[in-house]
């Protein structure tokens, strides 16, 4: 504009002020709470004074709500960091004349455009047993027409995810872990929109080891032995174990379990082995997730108590006597012992007057042990009463009788109880010729005071 003014002499001065608003840079993109870039004058403004500037905003249009922005007085602007909605921006260049005269002239509109952040979902952390299939992984937002992008860490051994980064879901995979410990990888996924970048979520992949059985040695043992409790094993620390078996009756009163298998005494009333077959599985749960062992088996065999019986053919052996074969011990083939007794032999004239005891053992073919006692007397050199040959063959034998004898009653028993003869001893030397079966029998001699009892064995 130009202003006039008139002095006294009626001469008039015109002061005109012009200014051009020139041009700044345009209109650009950012994402929310972004750096917009610097606006720039790309076509320098003038005037005929002295030039000013004034920045001004407004979040409506570019027609209105404009405000001037506090200290933006430059040719050039650079908004803040963190802008977070659309924002219109202008600058108006300001001419000032002595006087003072001013006058301004507005730039062009420069819109800045704010585009939100895009949000992803959150995703739950998975766990898996190794060789399980695994399922996809389908990433959401709720920013339409975002697109994903994910990397990972890598463990060792790794989880069976060849990709360590992408773009999209998390494709099926086959999950592998070859140690004996978890492994994991951690996941970060971002979703993108126009340029923006959402901030990074985390989620794991979690790939449990199935655990493997460690051998279990098979059982054999006797009857009435104690079976130790089982320890069982594993590759994989922590594991738990379940087992069962097959029914027979082994003395182990359950027929499954989880952990050991506890102690037990072996039973086996038959007179062949019976053998129990057992599998155990381990188990191993990480994270709520179980995973399961293949199968391990091992049999117990219980085998039949040895039954072992033991009946002397003597009950009295004289102090007098040589050396006596100990005999009477069924199963045959066991071994004898006790004081006195050395190779299954015994020598009375060697012990003392007394009582002793006999041990018969015998161990058969399955390595079970049984064993049976017997005692016998060892009485003085004079005796009362003699039989011999005793064990007698086919039933002869002969009766020597000290005189205090004579007359005596005599009764025959066997190992049962069953009377099987009785006659009067009537001479000091009496023979017989019995016909009972082979076995043991017990001859009664009783007169007045002395009673006097002996084995005999006869062998057919």
């Amino acid at each position: 504009p130009c202003t006039g003014a008139t002095d006294a002499m009626n001469i008039i001065v015109n002061n005109c002020c012009t200014v051009t608003q020139g041009t700044v840079s345009g209109d650009q993109s950012v994402c929310a709470g972004g750096d917009p870039s610097a606006f720039t004058e790309t076509v320098a403004a003038t005037g005929n004074g002295a030039l000013t500037y004034r920045w001004e905003s407004s979040t409506i249009n570019c027609a209105s709500g404009f405000t001037a922005i506090p200290g933006a007085t430059s040719s050039t602007y650079n908004t803040p960091a963190g802008i977070s909605q659309t924002t219109y921006f202008r600058r108006v260049a300001i001419n000032t004349l002595p006087g003072p005269v001013t006058c301004e002239a507005i730039s062009n509109c420069i819109t800045v455009t704010i585009n939100s952040l895009p949000q992803i979902n959150a995703v739950t952390s998975k766990t898996y047993c190794a060789g399980i299939l695994t399922s996809a992984i389908s990433f959401t937002s709720s920013t339409p027409g975002v697109s994903f992008q994910w990397s990972r860490t890598i463990s060792s051994p790794d989880i069976g995810l060849g990709a360590t980064s992408g773009t999209g879901n998390i494709p099926v995979f086959t999950a592998t872990n070859s140690s004996t410990a978890p492994i994991t990888s951690t996941f970060t996924v971002v979703a993108l929109n126009g340029g923006c970048s959402s901030a990074g979520i985390q989620f794991s992949i979690t790939v449990n080891p199935n655990p493997a059985m460690q051998p279990v040695n098979n059982i054999n043992i006797c009857a009435g032995a104690t079976v130790p409790a089982s320890q069982f094993s594993s590759n994989t620390a922590g594991a738990t174990f379940a087992w069962s078996r097959t029914n027979e009756l082994i003395g182990l009163a359950t027929t499954n379990g989880t952990g050991n298998i506890p102690s037990f005494t072996a039973a086996n009333a038959g007179t062949t082995p019976l053998i129990s077959t057992v599998s155990v599985s381990a188990f191993y749960t990480n994270n709520n997730v179980t995973c399961t062992s293949n199968p391990s088996s091992f049999t117990i065999t219980i085998n039949p108590a040895t039954k072992v019986n033991l009946s002397l053919p003597f009950d009295t052996l004289y102090q007098t006597q040589s050396i006596v074969n100990l005999s009477g011990g069924t199963p045959v083939g066991g071994s004898y012992s006790g004081n006195g007794i050395t190779n299954g032999q015994v020598i009375p004239s060697t012990l003392p007057l007394g009582n002793y005891v006999v041990t018969y053992q015998f161990t058969s073919a399955n390595g079970c042990s049984g064993s049976a006692k017997d005692t016998f007397t060892i009485i003085p050199g004079t005796n009362l009463i003699t039989i011999l040959p005793n064990p007698a063959p086919n039933g002869a034998l002969s009766i020597v009788a000290l005189p205090e004898m004579l007359g005596a009653s005599v009764k025959a028993y066997a190992t049962n109880g069953q009377k099987v003869g009785e006659w009067i001893l009537t001479g000091r030397f009496s023979s017989y010729q019995f016909k009972w079966a082979a076995g043991i029998y017990i001859f009664d001699f009783r007169k007045g005071k002395n009673e006097i009892r002996k084995k005999v064995l006869i062998i057919r």
